[in-house]
């Protein structure tokens, strides 16, 4: 699922939508989308939005740190921060040029792809256009902007690093991932970073930004003709080329319990659970795991709230996150609990898997968790910019068209299905855990290794070291 999360309105929403289902309002709306690829096979979709006098305009190229070297990765991190430069000294940045034109910009990488986006009024539109060109086709890379560069990202790393959740999950990915490039962190790790020379950018941005690799989304007050030639005048001379890279081979099925636990010094425990999950090319398992992932996760309702937090008190705060991705990735869950509740807490979850694998929901159940993701879905499609993202992520990953089709896929979603799905993915004897537990007062406690179904809290084998890693961003 591609959200953003709007929780202070969710709740009442999702009551107010209680007698929704079939007959939905759509989100995105497919009647008013076109479509065109340039000569140099840059895709330019549109939205005609034509209420607000304002345009979301995302641009989007398949350079995330799925495509990094694996002794580089942070690379493409870095190539989009780097975008935000300007090749002339005296010129305004990216950034501030947007700004001055009364706009919000905003980029960001993830695993499959990279992003920039802007929001500026209509009549602005053509000149965002000619700034995005000029960035992706004449990027400043020099060394000083690198070492720059090279410093505020080394910030952030050390900043998430001095999160517990944020290391728990980095570390999570690392675990379920040892060899597919999902497992290395977005943002890359200081030792990666210093790898880094200034012709691994230039040959790293020669190698993906090129016109048929990218997207071009547009949203708002436009007419899509206007938009196809104002495309043409401005990102026509991006040269095309055929894009050097392979996907990699999957990583292997997991067929244990992988663990990995660390002393923290956090006055709490940390624990974060990773199953496997789909990827986008099995689109309806992807949507049942949305449904599970609301099962867990949304409303007051879900299951880590309503039991692990407030009727059995085995958790302080706990979370959920499941990204759709193009390959598979993992449903995770996130808990912190006191040190006396930890064994109990994990317990908790592999009985709430075996409920999901063991029964189909009601359909109250189900109708109620569709609710939930149609409301989540349209507080996070309110705005142009917001429309663009979610257009842009579906096309970098399989194809624009999944963005408006959506909600009628989770729809179609039966509670036989969810529980087909929870069986296939859930498997209590077969995920990843990574625990970040307290430092004992006396010296260095025995540290025990995740639950594993097939076992009790009396036959843990006792596990212990010290574990280090570097955030993704």
């Amino acid at each position: 699922m591609r959200v953003r999360r709007y929780c202070a309105v969710l709740a009442v929403a999702a009551w107010a939508l209680r007698w929704a289902g079939p007959g939905w309002a759509a989100i995105l709306d497919g009647q008013r989308v076109s479509d065109a690829t340039l000569p140099n096979g840059l895709h330019v979709i549109v939205l005609e939005e034509p209420q607000w006098g304002v345009v979301g305009v995302g641009l989007n190229v398949r350079c995330g740190s799925l495509h990094d070297p694996p002794d580089k990765s942070g690379l493409s991190h870095l190539v989009e921060h780097l975008l935000f430069e300007s090749a002339d000294p005296a010129a305004p940045g990216l950034g501030v040029a947007v700004e001055d034109l009364g706009g919000y910009i905003n980029a960001q990488t993830l695993r499959d792809f990279m992003s920039v986006d802007v929001l500026v009024a209509s009549s602005e539109l053509e000149a965002v256009f000619q700034m995005l060109a000029d960035r992706v086709t004449k990027p400043s890379f020099d060394e000083e902007a690198l070492r720059r560069e090279k410093q505020i990202v080394a910030r952030e790393i050390s900043d998430r690093s001095e999160e517990a959740d944020a290391a728990a999950m980095t570390a999570l990915w690392e675990l379920a991932y040892p060899q597919h490039p999902y497992g290395r962190p977005i943002g890359g790790s200081k030792k990666s970073l210093a790898q880094v020379e200034l012709e691994d950018l230039v040959a790293h941005h020669k190698r993906f930004y090129v016109p048929n690799n990218s997207a071009l989304v547009v949203v708002g007050d436009v007419e899509a003709g206007r938009v196809f030639e104002a495309a043409k005048r401005t990102f026509g001379g991006w040269r095309r080329a055929e894009v050097d890279w392979q996907p990699p081979a999957p990583e292997p099925p997991l067929d244990e319990v992988r663990t990995k636990v660390v002393e923290s010094g956090s006055a709490a425990v940390v624990f974060a659970v990773g199953f496997p999950a789909p990827g986008i090319d099995r689109p309806g398992d992807v949507c049942a795991m949305d449904l599970i992932y609301a099962w867990f996760n949304e409303g007051e309702g879900s299951w880590l709230q309503r039991v692990l937090v407030n009727e059995r008190k085995l958790a302080l705060a706990a979370d959920a996150e499941f990204l759709t991705q193009r390959y598979p990735g993992l449903l995770i869950l996130l808990v912190v609990c006191a040190r006396e509740k930890e064994l109990e807490a994990r317990q908790a979850i592999l009985e709430a898997v075996e409920q999901l694998r063991s029964a189909p929901l009601s359909d109250e159940e189900m109708k109620r968790l569709k609710d939930l993701i149609y409301t989540q879905y349209a507080f996070t499609n309110e705005t142009c910019l917001d429309k663009a993202g979610s257009i842009g992520f579906y096309e970098m990953i399989t194809g624009y068209r999944f963005a408006f089709d959506y909600i009628d896929l989770v729809e179609k979603v039966t509670p036989e299905q969810l529980q087909e799905v929870a069986r296939r993915y859930l498997n209590p004897d077969a995920y990843s855990a990574v625990v970040l537990r307290p430092r004992s007062e006396g010296g260095q406690e025995a540290l025990a290794p995740a639950l594993r179904h097939s076992q009790n809290a009396q036959s843990l084998r006792s596990e212990g070291g010290q574990g280090a890693w570097a955030p993704w961003l």
